[in-house]
Parts: structure tokens; C-alpha cells; sequence
């Protein structure tokens, strides 16, 4: 009886799994200035090149040092960087610092 179950779940993890491990291509990670002898990691994807919402966009950078930091992006920002302009962007502050990435497109 419960068979149908674990293979239902079973799938469901595999699914799951291949979507995420296909999300991640086209992906690429940026490395922030180091401040505070520290550092965090933020990841731009060709979707959000391809196609800016009009709002941009807004992620956390990965954390570090027990903290992260909001990176915030224009359309038009990310408008520049699709057409191989570079854009250094500085992310919000936390614990009286910030980081600054440049981002650049890996056409």
C-alpha cells in the first residue's frame, strides 16, 4: 500500500531535482568587493536579461559572515549589461558596510 506513495514522492524529487539542475544553466556568478574581510556571491540569469520586468529586479546576495545584502536592479541596468555595458551596483547596508559588484554580460 504505501509503495504508490514512495514512488510518487520518488518522482516528484527527481522532477523537482532535474528542474532546479536545469534552472541553474545560463546562470552566472558575481563576486562583491571585500569589505570587512569578507565577500558574497550574487547570480544574474539570461531570463533576467532577456526579458527585465519593468520593475527590475531585487535578490539577496549569498550569505556570509552571518548576513547578506539586497542587490537592486533597474531594467534599464539590466538593459546595459544584455548589451555588454559594464554596471557596478552597490547593495544595501548591513552592519555599517556594503559591497559593490560589476556586472557584466557573458555573451
Amino acid at each position: 500500500m504505501k509503495k504508490p506513495y514512495l514512488l510518487v514522492g520518488l518522482v516528484l524529487f527527481l522532477v523537482g531535482f532535474s528542474l532546479a539542475a536545469l534552472s541553474k544553466e545560463g546562470d552566472m556568478e558575481f563576486t562583491s568587493t571585500t569589505v570587512n574581510n569578507h565577500n558574497h556571491m550574487f547570480t544574474l540569469s539570461k531570463a533576467d536579461l532577456n526579458t527585465p520586468p519593468a520593475e527590475g529586479i531585487s535578490r539577496m546576495t549569498t550569505t556570509n559572515s552571518n548576513h547578506n545584502h539586497l542587490v537592486t536592479l533597474t531594467k534599464q541596468q539590466l538593459e546595459n549589461i544584455k548589451n555588454a555595458k559594464e554596471e557596478t551596483v552597490k547593495t544595501s547596508e548591513v552592519g555599517m558596510h556594503s559591497h559593490e559588484f560589476t556586472l557584466k554580460s557573458w555573451k
